[in-house]
């Protein structure tokens, strides 16, 4: 008898699958599992939606820098909830406005200084 394994599935089914899952628990299950999966998950041209909250600080850092930097073009959906996630989000060096698939942002618990801000920065690509 033929197992198939999860590592058997051909790019696009794997992209299918994908689809469904947040980047975050992809990037923790399968960005540092083989060259392959490396390789689908930073070649590939799927949307990424990206959900802040459920993010310590501890690994934000190298999520930020493996994942979301470098795929800034492919992020179509947003969710902050984290105040130190929202500072990195709205910094000025990666400012949100880099995102240029974005489609959808939704912050969460935010506090009005940072709304403010955000808003006086947004008005000009509106």
């Amino acid at each position: 008898s033929y197992a198939t394994r999860f590592q058997d599935l051909s790019n696009e089914v794997l992209c299918d699958v994908f689809e469904y899952l947040d980047m975050y628990d992809i990037y923790q299950g399968f960005f540092n599992l083989n060259n392959r999966f490396y390789c689908l998950l930073i070649n590939s041209c799927l949307p990424l939606k990206i959900n802040g909250s459920n993010i310590s600080k501890s690994k934000l850092r190298s999520y930020h820098n493996d994942i979301i930097i470098p795929n800034q073009h492919r992020i179509n959906i947003i969710r902050l909830s984290n105040p130190c996630i929202i500072d990195i989000f709205f910094s000025p060096e990666h400012f949100i406005v880099q995102f240029i698939r974005l489609e959808t942002l939704i912050l969460e618990n935010i506090k009005s200084k940072y709304l403010e801000n955000i808003l006086n920065r947004l008005i000009f690509f509106i």
